[in-house]
C-alpha cells in the first residue's frame, strides 16, 4: 500500500527518512577531509532538523581555531596582531572576567597589577579578559641565576639600563630574588614532610621555604682556589678554613689514615694539604739548599718551624734523609733525593779532579803518562778515559800552535800596519806600501784579495786625511777673518765635504757671537728690543718662567727709567706745594708702576701734603702772633691771636712743646722789642701765661 497511484515508491522514501545521519561533528570532519562539499554540508546540517540560524552557526563552526599556545606563539613571532588574539579568545568563550565573576559568583580572578594586552602595546587599558591572563602568563622568566646576578650587581650600583644607573637596596634585592623564586615554582612556605628515619616515621620541618633557600644562597662563598689565596696571606683562621671546606661539601666525619698511620678527618687532611701547598715553593728552595750543601760536604745546622706541630725541628744538611723527612718528604722521596744528591756529589768531585788534571797537562805541568794515571783513578770507563786523553793532547797542540801563530800575526800585522799608516799620512809613496804587502803575499802570509782590500782602505783613509787637512786650513782662515762663512762653505763643498758635515764643521770651528740676557737688557737703553727676539733668547737659554717675567719687566721699563724718575720727582715737588694730591698718583700706572709702587708713592704724596699744610698753618699762626704783638707794642690790640691760642694751635700740629715755646719766645721778643736783659724771663712768662705786652 506504500506505492500510490502516481507510481511513487513511498516505502523507499520512508526507508531513506529512517536512515541515520552523521552528527554535525562527523560532518565537519568529513568536510575537512574533503568528502563533503560546502553546499552539501549546509544541506546535511539542515537534514539534522536544526533551525536555519543554528545551521549557519554550525556551518561557521567548521572553521578550526588555533590553540591558545599556538596563537601566543604567533603573537610573539609578530605573525598575529595582539588585539586580534584577544578577540579570537573571546570568541572561544574566554570572555571578560567580570562576567565570569557575575555569572559564576566567583571572587576576583585577575591578579592585582595585571597588565592587559592593550597596555603592553602602549594603548589605553581595556576590560580584563582571559586573554590578558594568558598573555601575562606566556612571558618567559629570566633564569634564576641571572636574577641573582642582577640583584647582587644592582645592590652595589653596577647595573646600567639605557645609560642610567639602577640601584637596589639590600632588602629590595632580597625581595626581588624571593619574587622570582616563587615565579620559578619554588615553594614560598617551609616544607613539612613525614619520612622514615632509622625505620620509624619522623616529621621533618624545614626552617625556611624553598624560595627563601634560593634567596639565602644567592651569595656564593669562597672557592677552593680563593680559599687558598686567602689562607696564603694569613687572612683566615684554621677553624674558618675548615668551615669553608665543609660549606664546599667536604665531609667532616669521614676519617682517613695518613702514610705514617695517623687517623684524621677528611677536612683536617685537606686543610693541612692546602697549607703545605702554600709552602711548596719555599719547601723546594729549602730542599735545593739542603741538597747543594750536602753535595759540597757542608754540614749546616738549622732549625725550621713545623707548620702542624708548631715546634722547631733541628736539621743537619749532612744527615740528608732525616732533613728531608723533617720538611714533609715521604720516606721513599727522601731516599731517592738523598741517593741522587750522593751521585751528584761524586760526579762534581770527579769533574773537578778531571778538569784539574787536564789543566795541568795543558799548562805543561804533567806528561801524557801522568795524565793517564790520574784519569784511571777518576774515570772507570776506558773508552771515555781514552777520549779525554786524546782531547787534552789535541788541545795542548792547538794551544801551542795558536801562541806561535799569534806572535807571528802580531809581528806581520804591525809591520804592514806601520807601512800603510805612513802611506796614509803622506810619509811614504803608495808603491812602497804595495811592495810590502806583495812580499807578504809572496810568502803565503796574505791573500791577494786581502792585499787589494787593505790598499783600497788605505787609499780612502789617505783621501780623508787630505780633506781633514784642507778643512782645518779653511777653519784657520775663517777664524783669522781671511775668508767669510760663505767662502768656507763653498770651499768645503768643493773639496768633497757633504753639506750636512759642513754645517757641523761651522759649529765646531766658527764661533758664533751672541748676546747674553744681561747685554741684551743693557742695550734696551739705546734701542728698542723686539719682543720676539727677547723670547727666542729666553727660550734658547731655558730661563725659568718666574725669571722671564722679571726680565720682560726690566726690558720694558729700562728705556723710560729716567723719564719715570723725572716724573716721580716732579710729582714729589708738586706734592710739597699741594699741587698734586694722593688721587693724582694713579696716573703713574700708565708708565708701568706696579700697584705696590703706586701705594708707596701715594703714601709719600700724602706725607708731603700733610707737611705742606702743616707748614702753611704754622706760617699763618706765626704771622698772626707777630702782627698781634707788633700792634700791642704800639699801644693797640687788634685781637688777632693770643699767646695761649698760638701755643695750643702749634701743639695741635704735633710740634714739640720746647719748639713751640722757643718759637713763641723768638716771635714775641722780636715783635715787642724785648731787651736782652728781659729775654731770659720771657720763657717763664710764656709758660705761665702771665706775659702781656
Amino acid at each position: 500500500g506504500y506505492i500510490d497511484r502516481d507510481g511513487i515508491d513511498r516505502a523507499k522514501i520512508l526507508l531513506e527518512v529512517e536512515r541515520p545521519l552523521p552528527t554535525v561533528n562527523d560532518l565537519v570532519d568529513f568536510w575537512r577531509l574533503g568528502k563533503v562539499k560546502d553546499d552539501d554540508l549546509k544541506k546535511y546540517i539542515r537534514w539534522r532538523g536544526y533551525r536555519e540560524e543554528f545551521v549557519e552557526a554550525y556551518y561557521a563552526s567548521r572553521l578550526r581555531m588555533p590553540s591558545v599556545s599556538e596563537m601566543i606563539t604567533a603573537v610573539v613571532k609578530e605573525a598575529l596582531d595582539p588585539l586580534a588574539f584577544k578577540e579570537l579568545l573571546r570568541r572561544q568563550g574566554l570572555i571578560e572576567l567580570d562576567k565570569y565573576q557575575q555569572e559564576l559568583g566567583l571572587p576576583g580572578i585577575a591578579a592585582t597589577g595585571l597588565a592587559t594586552v592593550e597596555e603592553t602595546l602602549g594603548k589605553p587599558r581595556g576590560p580584563v579578559t582571559w586573554a590578558d591572563i594568558l598573555w601575562e602568563a606566556h612571558w618567559r622568566l629570566p633564569p634564576l641565576e641571572r636574577v641573582v646576578e642582577f640583584a647582587n650587581r644592582a645592590s652595589v650600583g653596577m647595573i646600567h639600563v639605557a645609560g642610567k644607573q639602577v640601584t637596589l637596596k639590600e632588602e629590595e634585592a632580597a625581595k626581588a630574588v624571593l619574587l622570582y623564586s616563587r615565579l620559578h615554582d619554588f615553594k614560598p612556605v617551609p616544607r613539612a614532610h613525614t619520612v622514615l628515619v632509622g625505620g620509624r616515621a619522623e616529621e621533618i620541618r624545614m626552617p625556611v621555604s624553598d624560595a627563601e633557600m634560593m634567596e639565602a644562597t644567592r651569595f656564593r662563598i669562597l672557592t677552593r682556589i680563593e680559599s687558598r689565596f686567602v689562607r696564603r696571606w694569613g687572612l683566615i683562621s684554621e677553624e674558618d678554613f675548615k668551615r669553608l671546606l665543609v660549606a664546599q661539601g667536604v665531609s667532616p666525619y669521614v676519617k682517613i689514615r695518613t702514610v705514617d698511620g695517623q687517623e684524621i678527618s677528611m677536612v683536617d687532611a685537606l686543610m693541612k694539604a692546602e697549607f703545605l701547598q702554600d709552602l711548596l715553593e719555599e719547601r723546594t728552595h729549602l730542599r735545593n739548599s739542603i741538597l747543594a750543601a750536602f753535595q759540597r760536604g757542608y754540614n749546616v745546622k738549622i732549625s725550621v718551624l713545623d707548620p702542624f706541630s708548631g715546634k722547631e725541628v733541628a736539621l743537619e744538611t749532612l744527615k740528608i734523609e732525616e732533613a728531608l723527612k723533617a720538611i714533609r718528604f715521604r720516606s721513599e722521596e727522601a731516599g731517592w733525593l738523598a741517593q741522587s744528591a750522593r751521585i751528584r756529589r761524586v760526579v762534581e768531585l770527579r769533574n773537578d779532579a778531571v778538569r784539574g788534571a787536564v789543566e795541568d797537562f795543558l799548562a805543561g805541568a804533567a806528561s801524557v803518562g801522568e795524565l793517564e794515571d790520574a784519569l784511571k783513578a777518576l774515570i772507570d770507563d776506558e773508552e771515555v778515559r781514552r777520549s779525554v786523553v786524546e782531547y787534552a793532547i789535541k788541545r795542548r797542540a792547538l794551544a801551542r800552535y795558536r801562541r806561535m801563530a799569534n806572535r807571528l800575526d802580531r809581528a806581520l800585522i804591525s809591520e804592514a800596519s806601520t807601512m800603510l799608516r805612513l802611506y796614509e799620512q803622506g810619509f811614504a809613496p803608495r808603491s812602497e806600501a804595495e811592495a810590502k804587502l806583495q812580499s807578504l803575499v809572496d810568502k803565503g802570509l796574505m791573500l791577494p784579495e786581502e792585499k787589494d782590500a787593505l790598499l783600497s782602505i788605505s787609499d780612502e783613509r789617505r783621501k780623508r786625511e787630505l780633506r781633514e787637512l784642507a778643512v782645518r786650513a779653511l777653519a784657520k782662515k775663517l777664524s783669522r777673518g781671511e775668508i767669510s762663512v760663505k767662502d768656507f762653505i763653498a770651499s768645503a763643498e768643493k773639496i768633497g765635504v757633504d753639506k750636512e758635515f759642513v754645517e757641523g764643521l761651522l759649529e765646531n770651528y766658527a764661533t758664533m757671537h751672541t748676546l747674553t740676557v744681561g747685554q741684551l737688557v743693557s742695550y734696551a737703553d739705546e734701542v728698542p728690543i723686539p719682543s720676539d727676539l727677547l723670547e727666542r733668547k729666553l727660550d734658547a737659554l731655558r730661563v725659568p718662567d718666574d725669571e722671564r717675567a722679571i726680565i720682560r719687566e726690566v726690558v720694558r721699563r729700562r728705556p723710560i727709567r729716567d723719564d719715570i724718575s723725572s716724573l716721580v720727582y716732579w710729582m714729589t715737588s708738586l706734592a710739597s706745594s699741594l699741587d698734586i694730591l694722593p688721587e693724582d698718583v694713579s696716573m703713574l700706572k700708565e708708565v708701568g708702576l706696579t700697584d705696590n709702587e703706586l701705594k708707596i708713592r701715594r703714601k709719600i704724596v700724602e706725607m708731603l701734603n700733610r707737611k705742606a699744610v702743616r707748614a702753611r698753618i704754622r706760617a699763618a699762626l706765626e704771622t698772626l702772633l707777630r702782627e698781634q704783638y707788633q700792634a700791642q707794642a704800639k699801644g693797640r690790640d687788634p685781637g688777632l691771636i693770643t699767646l695761649d691760642q698760638f701755643v695750643k694751635a702749634m701743639k695741635a700740629l704735633k710740634y714739640p712743646e720746647e719748639y713751640v715755646i722757643a718759637r713763641a719766645q723768638e716771635i714775641v721778643a722780636s715783635a715787642a722789642n724785648v731787651k736782652l736783659k728781659d729775654f731770659e724771663d720771657l720763657k717763664a712768662k710764656i709758660v705761665s701765661g702771665r706775659w702781656a705786652a
